[in-house]
């Protein structure tokens, strides 16, 4: 049987989630009342929906600032277990070089699908994924995160206590998102990400990295609220460029044509598409990004 990229898509996406769960499709099935094996029927069947009607959603590119002076970390914000940050640090000292970026985590509306009523997500600047960073191997990052989540929320999933982890990052322990140390509503925590390879060694160069949300004991739903996005980081190799004249250049597919896709496993990954795929690429299902 031939496959499309089209069909390995749509299987990886059905395959991976319930690859997680003990009994797989049966357990859901059972869950949902649809199996006959006498489960509650608490949700009901999902809803309908027409395949192939909806534009992949490919959130914009994180855009630099202007400098401004870096603060101290929080150390006041309780968390959901009763500790306080452990890892914390005066105002960040940055090199010359270091572009600087703001995101806000705030809720917003997000359409899965045309066919369902929108949702209130809760977001970086709003959007689900949240922007883009698009970065490279040398020049460092200064990140100010601002929770502007709201305390009582009305959806009741989430927690609004947030740490930012960027996944498989080298960054030092007081900008890793380690799970104790969060800021609250109405605070804001500022992440230095040095963007250069772990001892200088070629093959530690960042590539495809995410970042989400990683405060204790509440990550899972905090995440599957919405808040994650994509990190990417180009250099030599992977450039970025598929018109690059340097002999090391991947030259893969760039631009429109490098679209990030990822499933609510946890896990991401850059998807190059190829130069005959235009940007009316179709999402086939609505998924929730983590």
């Amino acid at each position: 049987m031939k496959l499309t990229r089209r069909d390995i898509l749509r299987w990886g996406m059905v395959t991976g989630g319930t690859a997680l769960l003990p009994g797989g499709l049966g357990r859901l099935g059972a869950a949902s009342g649809s199996s006959g094996g006498g489960g509650s029927d608490q949700f009901g069947p999902s809803p309908p929906t027409r395949p192939f009607v909806d534009p992949l959603v490919v959130p914009p590119i994180a855009m630099p600032v202007p400098r401004f002076a870096t603060q101290a970390d929080p150390t006041n914000c309780v968390n959901v277990d009763g500790t306080t940050a452990v890892h914390v640090s005066g105002p960040r000292v940055v090199p010359p070089n270091t572009e600087f970026f703001r995101l806000t985590e705030r809720p917003g509306l997000h359409s899965f699908h045309r066919d369902l009523p929108q949702n209130v997500i809760w977001g970086y600047d709003g959007i689900q994924p949240g922007p883009t960073f698009v970065t490279r191997s040398g020049t460092p990052a200064l990140v100010r995160f601002v929770n502007q989540l709201p305390e009582n929320d009305p959806v009741g999933i989430g927690e609004p206590i947030t740490a930012v982890h960027r996944h498989g990052g080298f960054q030092a322990p007081e900008d890793d998102g380690y799970p104790l140390d969060t800021f609250c509503t109405g605070q804001s925590r500022d992440y230095f990400f040095p963007n250069v390879p772990d001892d200088g060694l070629e093959q530690n160069e960042h590539s495809t990295l995410w970042y989400h949300d990683h405060a204790i004991d509440i990550t899972g739903v905090n995440v599957y609220r919405g808040l994650a996005g994509f990190y990417l980081n180009f250099d030599e190799v992977d450039s970025g460029n598929e018109l690059d004249d340097d002999p090391r250049a991947l030259r893969l597919p760039s631009g429109e044509f490098d679209v990030g896709s990822s499933s609510r496993t946890g896990s991401s990954t850059r998807t190059a598409s190829s130069s005959s795929t235009t940007s009316t690429t179709t999402a086939s299902s609505a998924t929730s990004s983590s």
